[in-house]
Formats: C-alpha cells, structure tokens, sequence
C-alpha cells in the first residue's frame, strides 16, 4: 500500500514541475503577438521604401535611355512624349517610342500603378523635343531623393512649380508651393528628372 501511495506522489509532483499554467501561456502568447506586429510594421515599411527606390531607379534608368536615344539619333533630339502636359499618357508614349528603337524592353510602370503613383513626362522647349521632364510620386518623405531631384518649375503650359517640393518642411510631402502640404495638383510630383535648354 505504501508503494502504491509513492507512486501517485510521484506523479502528482511530476504534473506539477512539467506543465505550464494558463496565465504563463496566456503571457508567452501575448509577447508573440507583440513582436509579431513589430516585425509586420517593419516589414510595410521596408516595402514602401524599396517602392520608392524602385521609382527612382526607373526615372534614372530612363533618363539614362533618352541620353543613349539622342545619341543614337540622326537630329540630335529626343523621343516624343506627346502633348506638352506632364501625363501618363505622355509617359506610356516615351517608353513606347524608346522600346521601337530598342533601347528599353518591356512597359516600365510605377510599382503600384494607380491613382497618383503612374510614372508620369512632357516634352517641351522651342523645338517640342529638346527638353523632357519626368517625374513620380514616392511614398516616403525621403529627404535624400528630394534633395537630388530637379525642383523647379514645370515646362511651358506648366509654368507652375509641380517638382519643388515644400522645402520648409525638408521632405516631399507637398509637391507644389502654391498646394502644399496636400498633393493638390493632380500633375504635382515628388521625383523630377529634367533636361534640357527649358529645365530653369
């Protein structure tokens, strides 16, 4: 009888060193959860920024290509963007015509592609092909784009500033001093690539 006693002893202290209670899984749960949403937060943000670097990367790329462009062609000019309004028609336009003389492969868009984040260029000067302006809208107050960029006006019909960006708060969070903070301007963009006799 005494045996059968210890044995349940045993297994009672057994049960109580080799299991958790409610309240300790209760706690280990929650910290999981906390350190979940800390990383799901970070992990939005590492997206958005490499968005951004995307959208920067394209506009350079594609500013390099209208360099080799105008080297390759016989009158020295660029490619036509279509009418002279900063648009993503006029965009679609450029990458087409680049892509016929095989200097770019494939559609280059903005990583989202809706609403105000389009990729967006006009063409102007005295001769409508002897300046460009391209631009897109970053998410992110990224100071170290925007310091970078082309930041004043818009060419001819958009004499307005749609590439300065509201220089009091040192970031793109408004694109044009007359609409700051707001992205009013629906042609108002945060990275501007411009060049050409009519880039101020």
């Amino acid at each position: 009888m005494t045996k059968v006693i210890n044995r349940f002893r045993n297994m009672a202290s057994m049960r109580k060193q080799g299991g958790f209670t409610l309240i300790e899984l209760l706690v280990v749960i929650a910290i999981i959860a906390v350190l979940a949403a800390v990383v799901l937060v970070a992990l939005g943000n590492a997206r958005t920024r490499s968005r951004d670097a995307r959208r920067v990367s394209d506009l350079n790329n594609v500013a390099l290509a209208m360099e080799v462009y105008v080297d390759q062609s016989a009158d020295g000019l660029y490619p036509t963007s279509g009418a002279a309004v900063l648009s993503n028609a006029q965009w679609a336009t450029l990458i087409t015509n680049l892509s016929a003389v095989d200097i770019l492969s494939g559609n280059v868009e903005d990583p989202l592609n809706t609403g105000a984040r389009t990729y967006k260029a006009q063409h102007g000067g005295t001769t409508a092909r002897s300046t460009y302006l391209i631009g897109a809208d970053l998410e992110t107050q990224s100071t170290a784009s925007c310091a970078s960029d082309y930041d004043q006006v818009g060419l001819e019909a958009l004499a307005t500033a749609l590439c300065d960006e509201n220089t009091a708060a040192g970031n793109c969070a408004g694109d044009e001093s007359a609409v700051a903070p707001a992205e009013a301007a629906a042609n108002a963009v945060d990275y501007c690539i411009c060049s050409g006799p009519s880039c101020s």
